[in-house]
């Protein structure tokens, strides 16, 4: 069965009408965010994110904080919807934050897509199950939700059954529930036993009466769970544009490592999010695991490979080196940006 993200990609571009919240001035960042008498002429970018998660909240930190106008940058920020591989493939936006699955189909049917920035290498995710289910062997003979076949919570639950000597369709069934609110219905009735969540859902699932049977991000798997993906023919094509993001980028990261109140802040007014509980959920779980220098791992690489390797059989052949490029990260490295972050 090819994988499911494929088929999203022609519906993808759809989204592209859908705007981020306007750009406003942030408190305490934008102070030292404005470009002085020196400022380089503005290049124009256009930045896509995949959803209203905090785990996209440096794209989002980076304008409202206003580090692409310091970096030289015009930004447009857009919501793209379930998949941005469709629309970066297409040139509609010059890079894209996302979690895995889309970028690596796309270059494994023929797409250019590759990594160039991953700060988020571990799955930010839980397996949450019904009260009456104990151990993780007992969900044996019972069905278990994920969002739909192919994406990122069906991946990591069949990663989680194996950490319990499980095969999906082999000893589990395993079925499509929807979003996080109808996964959490279908486990709150009985229809599933279990269910993938990540932060503030999470919280949802243990207020229905679920518990966590395993926090994922303390295996030891590495996983590009959200990072920057562009093109080789942008890449090719506008490298100076591409340097300028990367500092606006990691700049980003710092504030949202360092400034917890700034960055809930943000994140709520992008995710639609007030509860408060929500907000430091989703910020602690994020930012714990995000690390300053986002260098693409060719180890995360090749978990998904081997995770997609099931709906997409090429992808057992595949190269991990062909689908990420980390020299801009690297530059900055031995520039010494990452030293004067936060002076």
């Amino acid at each position: 069965m090819r994988l499911i993200a494929l088929g999203l990609l022609l519906a993808a571009g759809t989204a592209l009408g859908c705007a981020a919240p306007a750009e406003r001035a942030a408190p305490g960042p934008a102070a030292g965010a404005t470009a002085g008498a020196s400022e380089p002429e503005l290049l124009p970018i256009r930045v896509g994110y995949a959803a209203p998660s905090a785990s996209f909240a440096m794209v989002w930190i980076a304008q409202d904080a206003g580090l692409y106008t310091k970096y030289g940058l015009r930004a447009e920020v857009v919501n793209l919807g379930p998949n941005g591989a469709a629309p970066l493939i297409g040139g509609d936006v010059d890079v894209v934050q996302v979690a895995g699955p889309s970028v690596f189909a796309a270059n494994l049917e023929g797409g250019d897509t590759i990594w160039i920035l991953v700060p988020l290498s571990r799955p930010v995710l839980y397996l949450l199950a019904r009260p009456e289910i104990t151990r993780g062997e007992e969900l044996r003979d019972r069905a278990v939700g994920v969002s739909a076949r192919g994406t990122f919570t069906d991946q990591f639950m069949r990663l989680a059954l194996r950490r319990f000597g499980l095969e999906a369709d082999r000893d589990v069934t395993v079925l499509a529930t929807g979003g996080p609110p109808e996964s959490v219905a279908a486990a709150s009735t009985g229809r599933v036993a279990a269910i993938i969540a990540g932060p503030p859902s999470n919280l949802r699932a243990q207020e229905a009466g679920l518990h966590t049977l395993l926090d994922l991000s303390t295996l030891d798997v590495a996983y590009p769970s959200a990072g920057v993906a562009t093109t080789r023919r942008v890449l090719r094509e506008r490298p100076e544009m591409l340097r300028r993001f990367a500092r606006a980028y990691v700049e980003a990261t710092y504030v949202f490592r360092n400034n917890p109140a700034f960055s809930q802040e943000v994140i709520g007014r992008y995710t639609a999010t007030t509860n408060p509980t929500d907000l430091a959920e989703s910020y602690r779980a994020f930012r714990d695991l995000t690390d300053q220098v986002p260098l693409p791992r060719v180890e995360a690489m090749q978990t998904a490979l081997d995770l997609m390797s099931a709906d997409l059989p090429r992808a057992r052949q595949a190269d991990p080196h062909d689908f990420y490029d980390d020299r801009l990260v690297r530059e900055l490295e031995s520039s010494g940006f990452f030293d004067t972050l936060g002076r």
